[in-house]
């Protein structure tokens, strides 16, 4: 009979055990779930410039200065050599970012810029100079590197092709007297340049939008001189802009 009440006693135990282990994986699925289901709903409340960079589509505007040189030489024997200067213009824009991935993203941009090239002429009888400026509409396709995590300040690395699309120009001429010369300059200026660009950032994410800083080199690709002299011109150009991406 003792036998027969331990044999049950350890029954009864089995079931409570049984029960109170499904009891409590019962509560952990459903502890599981309600975690779930607050997450997805933190997610759906979370605003789009609380994201982290990589997670969303960033827009941005900027602006800051450029130098630019014309790289070419042709000999002229009527004045002496052709000389190309550098000189200081601007740009400014916007830009649209697209995540590829945590480190990776794509950036095309839309800029107004201005290039300015001095030129020297000058021999035994003549010296004067001419001053060619243009305004291009000029859209750079980047690939963004961002080597290190992407909190704080971050650094990045960038490299692309820029298209340029000449909006005007203007050719100004100083004569040896001192007077000046304005003329259009259009018809001197192909209607499209291409350039390699390559260049750094940094950002700062201290805000809801960021503050952005570049560095870039454009190595033009395209004779731009429209003359139909034998003139190779080139436009080599430094940029250095700032701006703020949300």
């Amino acid at each position: 009979m003792r036998r027969v009440v331990v044999a049950v006693s350890l029954v009864v135990l089995s079931f409570a055990s049984d029960a109170a282990w499904a009891q409590e994986v019962d509560a952990s699925a459903a502890q599981a779930l309600q975690a779930s289901a607050g997450e997805r709903q933190s997610d759906a409340k979370t605003p789009r410039w609380a994201k982290e960079p990589w997670e969303k589509i960033r827009f941005g505007i900027k602006a800051g200065g450029s130098w630019a040189v014309l790289a070419g030489q042709l000999p002229i024997p009527a004045v002496g050599t052709f000389c190309f200067e550098g000189d200081f213009g601007f740009a400014a824009g916007v830009s649209f970012e697209v995540p590829l991935s945590r480190k990776v993203s794509i950036q095309p941009e839309v800029l107004i810029v201005r290039k300015h090239a001095e030129i020297d002429l000058k021999d035994s009888s003549y010296r004067g100079s001419e001053k060619l400026s243009v305004n291009y509409l000029e859209i750079p396709l980047l690939l963004k590197w961002y080597p290190g995590l992407r909190r704080g300040a971050i650094f990045n690395f960038q490299g692309g092709l820029a298209m340029g699309l000449r909006m005007d120009a203007l050719r100004s001429s100083r004569h040896e007297d001192g007077t000046i010369e304005d003329v259009e300059g259009k018809t001197l200026v192909k209607a499209t340049d291409w350039g390699l660009v390559v260049g750094a950032g940094v950002e700062f994410h201290e805000f809801i939008w960021a503050l952005t800083i570049d560095l870039r080199y454009n190595h033009g690709l395209s004779d731009i001189d429209n003359s139909g002299s034998d003139l190779d011109a080139k436009w080599r150009a430094v940029y250095v802009v700032a701006g703020v991406t949300w």
